[in-house]
């Protein structure tokens, strides 16, 4: 099945795409409240002589350890090589996976390493964190691969986008969103295509490690249930070698906010469980600190949502960003066809009362309650813990 992407514009600032094809996977958002919970409470931070930030969250409540590696990097920036980001975590990944060889000790498959974006999550045993620092350090400043895999790397990607119009790793419909609201012209908005992929080249990949994947632009998390202080040691150690270079400077552009509706979809010719999306930017300012409260009123829109609703449809609403970005986010997934119609409109309708009838008190509490409660629920998933952190 071959994606076919089309659009169409009409009046107002939003988007919302309809997806005919599988359920979106949710996306956990962080909340500005959870960053004084690890900053106040249980991180510990140390920036070393070469500008690696390492930190360190001990519970004895983890049921294993969790480490995410975290680099800055804003996407898209060379559109007519879009795709780079992602070649460049494939190599990375067969880096890491080709150097444990030299440490006998350590097993691929229970390290259990994910990757996605510009992070590397793994679950490192608490026997083994010396060699699995050290074993890390080296395959992640050192970088060696097989120029010769570049060519199956290439058809590799390019059959994920023929087959599906995104990588594996990219959900198409968050794709088409980030795209139709921030467009071409934006680094946020890059669509990568099979001659994108065909312009990159051995060496881009190279640089693109060499300009970003550099102590100075990396944060290091590690949940632990066992010593924090002996984890730091361990990760200063092996990483204290690491070369600091600088980095390129880069902006992001606030995008223009317009006064039409962009819409799009995805075609498919699965229409038994169909799924839409709507979304708005909001753009923030360094410091800003109005996340948390952008955050509750996403929640206060997706209990409205759920009460309006006449039909069993899945609604989320989340509020999604980054040091300088925000959208509001809407997914509605699991609809039947005969009432994807309908319910857009009653999403629709929603939002325009919102800007009318201002929360209550009683469902302001509600909202930020809940909030709580489900980073509360998290805490003891020392992944979730150690990729949220990393990435603050």
């Amino acid at each position: 099945m071959t994606p076919h992407f089309r659009a169409i514009s009409f009046c107002l600032s939003a988007c919302f795409f309809v997806l005919q094809s599988q359920p979106l996977k949710g996306q956990k958002t962080i909340e500005p409240g959870q960053q004084s919970v690890f900053i106040f409470y249980a991180m510990t931070s140390d920036k070393l002589d070469n500008g690696l930030t390492l930190s360190c969250i001990q519970n004895d409540d983890f049921e294993q350890n969790a480490l995410a590696l975290h680099w800055d990097y804003l996407p898209g920036v060379a559109q007519e090589r879009a795709g780079l980001r992602s070649a460049h975590m494939r190599f990375l990944l067969q880096s890491l996976k080709s150097q444990i060889t030299a440490y006998p000790t350590l097993d691929w498959e229970k390290l259990e390493l994910n990757a996605a974006g510009n992070v590397i999550t793994l679950m490192p045993a608490t026997e083994g964190l010396t060699r699995i620092m050290e074993w890390l350090a080296n395959a992640v400043s050192s970088f060696e691969f097989d120029a010769n895999l570049w060519s199956a790397v290439q058809i590799e990607m390019k059959a994920e986008l023929l087959e599906r119009g995104a990588f594996a790793e990219i959900e198409p419909i968050d794709q088409l969103m980030e795209h139709r609201l921030f467009t071409d012209q934006h680094p946020y908005g890059e669509i990568p295509s099979e001659s994108s992929v065909s312009a990159i080249q051995f060496e881009d990949i190279n640089a693109f490690h060499r300009r970003y994947c550099l102590p100075n632009n990396c944060h290091i998390v590690l949940c632990t249930n066992g010593d924090s202080q002996k984890a730091l040691a361990n990760a200063a150690n092996a990483f204290g070698n690491w070369k600091a270079r600088s980095v390129p400077v880069s902006s992001v552009i606030r995008p223009g906010v317009g006064r039409n509706n962009e819409v799009a979809w995805i075609a498919s010719d699965d229409t038994d469980s169909l799924s839409f999306q709507m979304g708005h930017i909001m753009r923030l300012k360094p410091g800003d600190e109005n996340e948390w409260i952008l955050a509750t009123l996403a929640n206060i829109i997706r209990e409205r949502l759920r009460s309006s609703m006449k039909s069993s449809a899945q609604i989320e609403v989340n509020f999604e960003y980054d040091v300088t970005m925000g959208r509001f986010i809407v997914r509605g997934n699991h609809i039947g066809e005969d009432l994807i119609q309908s319910n857009i409109q009653e999403v629709l309708n929603v939002l325009e009362r919102v800007t009318e009838e201002l929360p209550s008190e009683r469902e302001l509490a509600a909202a930020q309650e809940q909030l709580m409660n489900e980073h509360q629920s998290n805490l003891m998933d020392a992944a979730y813990v150690a990729q949220m952190a990393a990435d603050l």
